[in-house]
C-alpha cells in the first residue's frame, strides 16, 4: 500500500513538472495576428511615411507612450521589412500610406490548474490572492477524488501594434497585433525584433502583386 502511494505521489509531482516545462516552453512562443481591409487594394501602394498624427476620420484613441529607444528600434525594424517588401519611403504628403506603431508592456495574473494521479481534491479558498481575481481554489481531502494543482503567478507580456492607413482616405488597411511573454526587461529589444519580423511576413509583397 505505501508503495502505491508513494507511486502516486511521484507521478503527481512528474505530472506537475511536466505542465510547468511546457509552460515554459510556450512563454518563448510569439503570438501574432494580422487583419485585412475587405477594400483593400496594395497594387497601387508603392511608397509609405510614418504617422506623426491620429487620423481625424476614424477617431483613433490610442496611447503612444514609447520609450523613444525602443520607437527608433521599431521604425528602424519595419523600414527594413517594408524596403525589403519592395516600398520606399516618400515625404508625408506625398506617400501612398502611412505607418503607425506603438508598443505596451502590462502585467497580469495567470492561473493554471493541475492534475495528476488518483489522491484527493479541493474546494475551499486562498485569502489573498485577490489581484482582478478575487480567491482561488486550493486544497481539501476528500478521499478518491483527482488531486490537482493551481499555480498563480505573475506574467509580463509585451504588445506590438502595427496600423498602416491609405494616405489618401485616411482608412485603415491592414492591422497587425503581436504579443509575447517577457521574462526580463531587455527582452523588450528581443520582441521588437521578431514581433516586425513575424508580422510583415503577411505583408503584401510587390513582388507578387503584379
Amino acid at each position: 500500500m505505501e508503495t502505491t502511494r508513494r507511486y502516486f505521489r511521484l507521478g503527481r509531482r512528474s505530472a506537475a513538472l511536466l505542465s510547468m516545462l511546457a509552460l515554459s516552453a510556450c512563454a518563448t512562443a510569439i503570438n501574432s495576428t494580422v487583419d485585412v481591409a475587405d477594400n483593400a487594394d496594395f497594387a497601387g501602394l508603392n511608397t509609405y511615411a510614418w504617422m506623426t498624427e491620429l487620423p481625424t476620420i476614424e477617431q483613433w484613441a490610442v496611447e503612444n507612450d514609447l520609450n523613444p529607444l525602443h520607437e527608433q528600434r521599431i521604425r528602424a525594424a519595419v523600414e527594413a521589412e517594408l524596403e525589403h517588401k519592395g516600398y520606399g519611403k516618400a515625404a508625408r504628403d506625398e506617400a501612398d500610406f502611412v505607418v503607425f506603431v506603438r508598443l505596451a508592456v502590462t502585467d497580469r495574473q495567470q492561473v493554471r490548474e493541475f492534475y495528476g494521479g488518483y489522491g484527493y481534491n479541493y474546494y475551499g479558498y486562498y485569502p489573498g490572492y485577490r489581484h482582478g481575481f478575487g480567491y482561488y481554489r486550493g486544497y481539501r481531502y476528500y478521499p478518491g477524488l483527482s488531486r490537482s494543482s493551481v499555480y498563480v503567478q505573475t506574467v509580463t507580456e509585451g504588445n506590438l501594434v502595427v496600423d498602416i492607413f491609405d494616405n489618401r482616405s485616411k482608412e485603415a488597411i491592414w492591422h497587425g497585433l503581436a504579443s509575447k511573454r517577457l521574462g526580463r526587461t531587455d527582452e523588450i529589444v528581443e520582441l521588437i525584433d521578431i514581433a516586425v519580423t513575424a508580422l510583415f511576413a503577411r505583408f503584401p509583397d510587390k513582388a507578387f502583386l503584379g
